[in-house]
């Protein structure tokens, strides 16, 4: 009896002083990156789970606002089997354009290229661009793929192996173009996932368009809001890093500067807070050591924006002038840093430039204007502002005042209300506001 007690003891111990072994070998792997932010514990799958190509509606490609377009690398017919495909974006002007009528956000229509970069250890400044494979160039985890570029948006490749899929579609209130990047790492080692898009800028014709990137708010806008060379559009192209009604994961680098040295080594490495003026100029992008244990599936998410004419009003501060004789510090009257005063005039301003779809963001609380709204093409949309002044996020939400005797009156068009406060201060009115 005493022997055979031994023995299960035994045996319980030997189990016990196994799997505790086993745990001390995968926190030696592990605990050096815990609590630094870089690996995401959100979703571990066993190894036989593998990442599943999406044969996704190519024309289900518009939000709102934003079109995207997945295209064949433009060097060669045959170069996209080294270079692969690329993403553009273009802005809606008018509520049906399609790609081929949109405002442009990359010079030339060449759209972003999408780099994969995968490492046993976190990138240094000296990983340049020839470290990367371009996504969407042979072999494809999922064959061999389109030359034009049309199946780009869901497939599955293969890096280092380790799987990459990227999803495109619009969000579910159309607001946004969701980017999904999944990935799943086939390895039995730790992996470091680095994702790189980059470009060569211009907004509707400007190619000197201004660049905005803010660290501290996880800010990457670009806008044609300056005199460079006719006057401007006012409108502008978001990487959205921050919405309250989806998730995101922000990325974690970026960087702006001279268009040609977008690809330049150590350029793409950190966040790096910039403001372009008159250049013309290049992003660079994406996320940074996304660190992915073995076996382990992650997922990263951000919104595009590309918004038609966009005016900021701002009754403390604006002042109602025209002219690129008004600009301040390269900013036009306008923009959210030289704002209008009034919501009519920026109505009256975009309406007698044939302006039919625009959107007003204001900065503060607002009387409700008096809008006379009678054209079928009309689409306007007045909402608490997205940027204060020198391109700081705003959270705070505005009132319209409706209790004042104007209003808004529509025989034919549209116009949109949101994110703002309708504030009819418990006051009867004799007409409706609208």
């Amino acid at each position: 009896m005493k022997t055979s007690s031994g023995v299960k003891i035994f045996e319980i111990l030997r189990r016990r002083l196994s799997g505790f072994l086993a745990l001390v070998l995968l926190l030696t792997a592990v605990l050096p990156y815990l609590g630094t932010g870089l690996i995401d514990t959100s979703e571990v799958y066993a190894a036989g789970t593998e990442l599943q190509p999406e044969n996704l509606d190519p024309d289900d490609n518009t939000s709102n606002s934003t079109i995207y377009h997945w295209m064949r690398h433009s060097r060669s017919d045959d170069d996209w089997t080294s270079y692969g495909v690329r993403v553009d974006f273009k802005g809606k002007i008018k509520s049906d354009d399609t790609y081929s009528s949109g405002f442009q956000t990359t010079y030339n229509h060449a759209g972003y290229e999408v780099k994969a970069l995968i490492k046993n250890s976190p990138v240094t400044n000296t990983d340049g661009g020839g470290s990367y494979v371009h996504f969407g160039s042979k072999p494809r985890g999922s064959g061999s793929g389109n030359a034009d570029g049309s199946d780009a948006n869901g497939f599955v490749q293969t890096v280092e192996n380790v799987e990459i899929k990227t999803v495109m579609k619009p969000s579910a209130d159309k607001k946004y173009i969701l980017w999904d990047l999944y990935a799943y790492n086939k390895n039995p080692s730790i992996k470091f996932l680095n994702l790189r898009l980059s470009a060569d800028t211009e907004i509707d014709g400007n190619d000197g368009a201004r660049v905005y990137i803010n660290n501290e708010d996880k800010i990457i806008h670009m806008v044609n809001d300056n005199h460079y060379s006719s006057y401007p559009k006012f409108r502008s192209f978001d990487i959205v890093n921050d919405d309250s009604n989806i998730k995101l994961d922000p990325f974690n680098v970026a960087w702006a500067g001279t268009y040609y040295e977008r690809g330049y080594e150590g350029k793409a490495w950190s966040f790096t807070d910039t403001r372009t003026t008159d250049e013309d100029a290049g992003v660079s992008l994406g996320w940074k050591d996304i660190v992915m244990e073995p076996y382990q599936r992650v997922h990263r998410r951000v919104a595009i924006l590309a918004r038609t004419t966009t005016f900021y009003v701002n009754e403390n501060e604006g002042i109602d002038r025209w002219g690129s004789e008004y600009a301040i510090d390269g900013g036009c009257p306008g923009s959210y840093d030289n704002p209008f005063r009034t919501i009519n005039y920026a109505v009256s301003k975009a309406i007698e430039n044939n302006w039919k779809k625009f959107y007003i963001c204001i900065q503060s609380d607002m009387d409700m204007p008096a809008i006379l709204v009678n054209d079928n093409d009309l689409d306007i949309t007045i909402q608490s502002t997205d940027l204060k002044k020198n391109c700081r996020k705003n959270k705070d939400v505005y009132k319209l005042n409706i209790a004042s005797p104007v209003g808004v009156n529509i025989s034919a068009g549209k116009i949109t209300f949101q994110d703002i406060i309708m504030d009819g201060q418990n006051l009867e009115r004799a007409t409706p506001s609208i």
